[in-house]
């Protein structure tokens, strides 16, 4: 069964127009800052922007700011969660003082092992989805990149709405950063095993998680380039979550294994 990412972004609009619905109101910003001075009867959310709270703030609800940073200065007063998501990978409540350089090398490190070694069990568990991603052209396509950034845009706007589930919103979130998390790992599994026979064809004889998790490697170097390594990182992540969502959903057949195409390898 073929599944074209359209139709699976369609499908995800209107995922995000219900979740939306939930939301229970107040201060909404998309792609910019909110400053908040006064009261505020609701949740105070921006998207890619940061939220400061001046001295007189007042907020009922939660304040949330994703990719961005929540400033709050001494006197505002927030009666819900103060929360932010740093990143495509989680929630990340950012700590208070400056992050020693030993013990950020090794984070990084940690990181960087854990997303080879999840890729790399995705490839290894599943070799018909990696045999198929190996020659799907269309994981690389506007379509899929476009489906990636709806269905990250709906991740966020479910978190909205689910900050709104009282007792339940810790459950809630921790729910949606690991459907998250699997996507983006799925995906990257599928792009780098295209990737690897796309780019290294002299390799065609290596098993393909080998090949993947030579792409992988670069990928993950560049991550850590001072300049333009966390855009860089950012642009993969929501091409990988787009594809994840398309093989997610053309998932029908890939625990069976197939037979050894030229330019695909063997992988056992």
């Amino acid at each position: 069964m073929t599944v074209r990412p359209s139709t699976v972004a369609a499908m995800l609009l209107v995922a995000m127009a219900l979740a939306g619905s939930g939301w229970a109101g107040g201060d909404l910003a998309l792609l910019e800052d909110v400053t908040v001075s006064g009261p505020v009867d609701g949740d105070v959310v921006a998207v890619a922007g940061n939220v400061t709270l001046e001295p007189g703030a007042r907020v009922d609800g939660d304040v949330v700011a994703v990719l961005g940073r929540v400033d709050r200065r001494a006197g505002a007063e927030v009666r819900g969660r103060v929360v932010t998501v740093s990143s495509l990978a989680g929630l990340g409540l950012r700590s208070p003082g400056p992050c020693p350089l030993r013990t950020g090398i090794a984070l990084k490190l940690l990181v960087t092992g854990g997303w080879l070694l999840a890729v790399n069990l995705v490839l290894v568990l599943f070799p018909g989805m990696a045999r198929r991603a190996a020659g799907r052209p269309d994981l690389l396509s506007v379509e899929s990149a476009l489906l990636g950034v709806v269905a990250v845009l709906t991740v966020f706007t479910a978190l909205v709405a689910v900050l709104g589930l009282g007792p339940l919103a810790p459950a809630g979130v921790v729910l949606l950063v690991v459907l998250t998390l699997v996507l983006k790992v799925l995906g990257l599994a599928a792009l780098t095993a295209h990737l690897g026979t796309r780019l290294l064809p002299g390799l065609a004889g290596w098993p393909i998680p080998i090949r993947a998790s030579l792409v992988l490697t670069v990928l993950l170097i560049l991550r850590l380039v001072p300049v333009g390594g966390g855009g860089l990182w950012t642009a993969v992540s929501v091409l990988a979550i787009g594809a994840g969502v398309v093989t997610a959903a053309a998932w029908r057949g890939a625990l069976a294994p197939l037979p050894s195409a030229p330019g695909t390898g063997s992988h056992r």
